[in-house]
């Protein structure tokens, strides 16, 4: 084997670890700042000030992301990483000092705040810093932003379904466990960071440096800011799917796997969708034998996943498996839409996720005043699709117009 041979082989051996420890970082962030969350804001508040407290977090996890990925793009990824765990740390430290020292009175509450606060920054920090680790130029690039990003939705659920539980020993079991990770994680991160910090290399398109569109500026920006439209009608939408599982859930009643099983098949088809989306452009442009740029391949598959994801979930939403394969769909859109942010600005990885989150974050805002409900959220829900659909669609069209011309 030759050694230029054997050092691709190495590389592509530490992509994969790299991609493999920023996953589980990933789900061990958003699985312990969820089980704070319901485990030691609701059990300190009353119910209006647990709403403005989730509120805080998810404008300081998600909002946040622009400046604090731009930050996390100049110090690099295992910095970043082993930063935010360490404040996860900190955070419940907080949390520890409250249930444990301050039990009563506004020391408890404010303790309880600040490790929000800090929790909050720890997630953006992990997210804004993990995926300058795994966006690339390419089908490298689609996949691992998938990846990357799909096993918070396992961290989400289970956060939520522990957090929520009384303690027995799976909940105790499992936050140790988590500990241990989280110290482990942040461990590897840092000592890596430090021994590596000067011999690091990076792609040429993914140097940190001042924000630039890549492309003619205005047509870029106009993609730019479709995407992010469609970005934001899906997170508005995500809160509207259907949940058309009782047939799956009543399999397992009446066994210990019942209130887990249902409590997560959300989070599970979720992590299925952003898992797979990578993989499924690929397989569409493999099946169609599509023979066009990549960005305007994933782009054509997320329109064409969304209008079948639209018609699944508000015609069939109350079937368990079409309702299933259209939330799957409906996620695989995600790896789509963080890619083109990507490419649009590839010096600036944390701040591109930045972008998507802050529109996430906005789309979750209505939800708070205005929740349908029958056939009136049928119809919201299918108005959202269609418009990520269509703007995604005409994204599609100015990159192949774009391509043929250049």
């Amino acid at each position: 084997m030759s050694n230029k041979l054997k050092e691709q082989n190495s590389a592509e051996n530490k992509g994969r670890g790299l991609l493999i420890s920023l996953s589980l970082a990933h789900f061990l962030m958003d699985y312990m700042c969820h089980f704070y969350m319901f485990r030691f804001v609701k059990g300190a508040f009353t119910s209006d000030r647990v709403v403005a407290l989730f509120i805080l977090y998810n404008f300081l996890a998600f909002a946040l992301q622009c400046p604090i990925g731009y930050l996390c793009d100049k110090v690099g990824v295992r910095l970043s990483v082993a930063v935010s765990l360490a404040m996860l740390g900190v955070g419940y430290l907080f949390a520890y000092l409250a249930f444990t020292r301050y039990t009563t009175g506004a020391a408890g509450a404010l303790l309880v705040i600040i490790g929000v606060l800090i929790i909050g920054l720890a997630n953006s920090a992990l997210h804004a810093g993990g995926v300058n680790g795994v966006m690339k130029p390419g089908k490298k690039g689609l996949i691992q932003g998938g990846v990357f990003i799909s096993f918070g939705a396992l961290g989400v659920g289970l956060g939520d379904f522990y957090g929520s539980k009384a303690f027995d020993w799976i909940t105790i079991a499992l936050f140790i466990v988590s500990m241990i990770a989280m110290v482990a994680l942040f461990t590897a991160q840092f000592v890596s960071a430090l021994s590596k910090r000067r011999a690091e290399k990076k792609d040429v398109d993914n140097v940190p440096g001042g924000l630039s569109i890549k492309g003619d500026s205005s047509k870029a920006v106009v993609v730019l800011v479709l995407c992010l439209v469609a970005v934001l009608a899906r997170s508005y939408g995500g809160f509207l799917l259907p949940s058309g599982f009782t047939g799956l859930n009543d399999a397992f009643n009446g066994s210990i796997m019942y209130d887990i099983r249902k409590a997560m098949l959300p989070s599970d088809l979720g992590f299925i969708g952003k898992l797979l989306g990578g993989f499924l452009v690929l397989l569409s442009v493999r099946l169609f034998k599509a023979k066009t740029d990549l960005r305007v391949a994933s782009l054509r598959y997320g329109v064409a996943a969304l209008i079948i994801s639209g018609i699944l979930l508000v015609f069939f939403g109350e079937y368990t498996v079409p309702c299933a394969l259209g939330i799957i769909l409906f996620h695989s859109v995600m790896p789509v839409t963080l890619y083109e942010v990507y490419c649009l600005l590839p010096k600036n990885p944390g701040f591109s996720l930045g972008l998507t989150t802050l529109m996430l974050f906005i789309g979750t805002l209505p939800t708070y005043v205005y929740n349908p409900s029958g056939s009136e959220k049928q119809l919201v829900l299918g108005i959202t699709i269609a418009i990520a659909a269509a703007g995604l669609g005409i994204c599609a069209g100015i990159n192949s117009k774009e391509v043929k011309e250049s």
